[in-house]
């Protein structure tokens, strides 16, 4: 029975970026928060970052527009790159935070299919925000524009200039539409390793102790 529970907290230490990647039903939007200096200065709004997660054979990937183009990564290496972000981030900015807005009711089949779709279409597209800046359809996208396309694909959304739209309007928008959000700190560059070494030790102490 100890050796069980020693294995579940060395699971839960060594992995958890799996952890924080389980359980997303398809469509669900994660957003970053403190992020880009630069967005949220411009968009006036907190978040500044936003992509879609589908489950692809099993496992969560999430797509997004960012430079250079739209991509399509595993989710844990988004969240590994986020990481390494606020590891290299100036101490009084602070810690970019990955927002999760889950659907209240999943999404049907054919819904998710034909969003599905459209991202895979996307796939390679230069990124800009030019459309953003001059309020003119342009070639290249951007994060939330790509979402706001996105979303008007499941038939829920009818989103119109879709290049004006930013983070924090997607947000806003597909709140009846979304539970409330769950947050993800990502290593902050304030915590010391060697600490949080030594509180992995005490915690686990204390947990065989309790048994």
């Amino acid at each position: 029975m100890i050796f069980m529970k020693i294995f579940v907290l060395f699971c839960i230490i060594l992995f958890p970026m799996q952890a924080f990647a389980r359980d997303l039903d398809n469509g669900t939007l994660l957003f970053l928060k403190n992020g880009r200096n630069i967005v949220q200065r411009y968009t006036h709004s907190k978040f500044t970052h936003v992509g879609m997660v589908f489950n692809i054979d099993g496992e969560p990937w999430l797509y997004e527009a960012t430079p250079p183009k739209v991509r399509r990564i595993k989710l844990s290496t988004y969240y590994e790159e986020v990481r390494k972000f606020n590891a290299k981030r100036d101490q009084k900015d602070g810690d970019a935070e990955v927002w999760i807005y889950r659907p209240i009711i999943p999404y049907r089949t054919a819904q998710v299919a034909s969003m599905r779709s459209y991202l895979d279409s996307q796939l390679g597209r230069k990124y800009s925000v030019s459309s953003y800046l001059f309020g003119e359809f342009r070639k290249g996208c951007h994060c939330s524009e790509l979402m706001s396309e996105t979303l008007n694909r499941s038939g829920l959304f009818r989103f119109g200039r879709t290049f004006r739209m930013s983070p924090g309007d997607v947000a806003r928008e597909v709140g009846l539409n979304y539970d409330q959000p769950t947050r993800v700190m990502l290593r902050s560059k304030l915590v010391d390793p060697s600490f949080r070494r030594r509180l992995k030790h005490r915690s686990i102490r204390r947990y065989l102790a309790s048994s």
